[in-house]
């Protein structure tokens, strides 16, 4: 019989309530629950003060083996205890880790399952590759352009190996490390196809030449600027104010007015302004020839020429310029090419 059953069985026939024995212990009668229910083990000097409560020994109580009451010593204040205390702490602490989960426990989502499929493939890749380099680099050469052939003539063995090297460094996450190591071995993926309010089908005449629809390796950390909710994706739509089909070339992200822009990655400001289209807006330079465009912001805190880190504010939003509602359009440029910037933000 195990320590759960022994408390329930006993606490019944001593005719007390969960309340009334958690009173007695000085707990709440949730966590009387959860030790009845073996979803967590009560604290050595609970299980001592239980001992003296129903008159029997500690023995009893944490020793699934016995099933028979063993009865404390009569004239003895305190149960006679046959473990030490370091054996008995022992044993709670292996209890505790073989405890089930809480039943409330939240399963994982299908977007985690899929980011972990990604890491564990970029993961395996990795180690595979630097295995075959240290030990058989002869092999290596040999198979190298069949081993290309199988993986898609886009893969990029450097930028595998510098996605490992980013992920043990101070540059990033080993999480968005190992998913540009992923993007350079499989090629980029395109997001999977969510019914939006701009969703469109992009021809050779419907997307503009100087776009990019597929994900991209940065090469560097970052993370989103803004907490919110995505109110208009990057591609064709139809314009909110006029009407009639345009491209959109950033994210619109719904927020609070006033709420704080954070910068994208590392970089240095170099535009802060204002226009009838973008309303104010700062703009900042990234390594690898990246840039991001911050816009329609109700106040700019940033100056130009100013050295930033990722996450650091540099704006507010609003809904200056050419908007609807406030919000903060987010653009992502390389050179002269404007990326799609849903791979690389997270919304609420």
């Amino acid at each position: 019989m195990i320590l759960a059953d022994k408390i329930t069985a006993l606490r019944k026939k001593a005719g007390w309530s969960q309340e009334e024995l958690a009173e007695q212990l000085g707990v709440t009668r949730q966590s009387v629950s959860k030790w009845e229910g073996a979803q967590s083990v009560p604290d050595m000097d609970k299980v001592v003060q239980m001992s003296r409560l129903f008159g029997v020994t500690t023995d009893f109580l944490l020793k699934d083996e016995l099933s028979e009451e063993e009865p404390a010593p009569a004239g003895c204040d305190s149960p006679l205890r046959r473990v030490t205390m370091a054996e008995a702490s022992e044993y709670l602490a292996l209890r505790r880790a073989a405890a089930p989960r809480a039943a409330n426990a939240k399963p994982p989502s299908a977007r985690d399952r899929r980011r972990m499929l990604q890491l564990l493939c970029s993961g395996v890749v990795l180690v595979v590759a630097i295995a075959v380099k240290l030990l058989m680099p002869d092999v290596l050469a040999e198979y190298r352009a069949r081993l290309l052939a199988l993986l898609g003539t886009d893969t990029d063995v450097v930028e595998v190996f510098s996605a490992a090297g980013r992920a043990f460094s101070s540059e990033g996450a080993i999480g968005g490390a190992l998913n540009d190591a992923y993007t350079a071995v499989f090629g980029p993926s395109v997001p999977a196809e969510t019914p939006t309010p701009t969703a469109a089908v992009y021809t050779p005449d419907a997307q503009p030449a100087n776009t990019e629809l597929l994900q991209q390796v940065l090469g560097f950390a970052y993370a989103s600027p803004v907490a919110g909710q995505l109110s208009s994706s990057f591609g064709l739509r139809t314009d909110p104010l006029e009407g009639g089909r345009r491209f959109h070339y950033g994210l619109d992200i719904a927020a609070e007015e006033g709420a704080v822009v954070s910068s994208f990655a590392d970089g240095t400001v170099t535009a802060v302004g204002e226009s009838s289209e973008l309303g104010r807006y700062v703009t900042v330079s990234h390594p690898n020839g990246y840039a991001t465009l911050y816009a329609h912001c109700t106040r700019i805190t940033a100056s130009s020429g100013q050295q930033v880190s990722r996450g650091d504010p540099i704006a507010e939003v609003g809904e200056t310029g050419r908007a609807t509602g406030n919000h903060l359009h987010f653009e992502l440029h390389h050179g002269s090419t404007y990326l799609n910037p849903i791979y690389y933000v997270a919304f609420r």
